[in-house]
């Protein structure tokens, strides 16, 4: 799931196509929150970069392809000046890079805590033309893992 926050005006009922949606970009402006839902399979290796028994660091690196399945996403149309929904203008099938670090707290109990920070890249551009025509996704953070039952 990725999400991006756009500024539009009024939703424009249309007589044209009911199937579509139109937005004003001057009139009663709002936050318009465009969200983009992929199907992803990630393949990613793990290496420990020390052998410490007491706090194991780990890197991974990785790649994922992504297929959307679903967005409600706005595109903008200088002529006449609208913000409309047209998801034929996406790339559906995306590729990334992962990569992160990750450390091993209380790596000796049966219940040990692995935190560290994590980034992705979609390398494939998110559409070829259109508002998002170029662009590509990214996330940073910090992922965790709480691994049951270890012996």
């Amino acid at each position: 799931y990725y999400s991006l926050i756009n500024e539009v005006g009024g939703r424009i009922d249309s007589n044209f196509a009911s199937y579509l949606s139109f937005y004003s970009p001057t009139n009663n402006v709002k936050t318009y929150r465009n969200n983009f839902n992929y199907l992803e399979i990630p393949i990613s290796i793990k290496f420990q970069l020390f052998k410490s028994k007491m706090l194991p660091v780990y890197w991974e690196a990785g790649i994922n392809i992504s297929q959307l399945i679903s967005s409600n996403a706005l595109q903008f149309t200088s002529n006449p000046g609208l913000y409309y929904n047209d998801n034929s203008l996406f790339n559906k099938t995306q590729i990334g890079l992962q990569t992160g670090f990750s450390a091993t707290l209380f790596s000796n109990t049966k219940n040990p805590l692995s935190i560290g920070p994590y980034f992705i890249y979609n390398a494939s551009k998110l559409a070829n033309e259109g508002l998002y025509g170029g662009k590509h996704f990214s996330f940073i953070g910090i992922r965790t893992e709480i691994l049951f039952g270890k012996k």
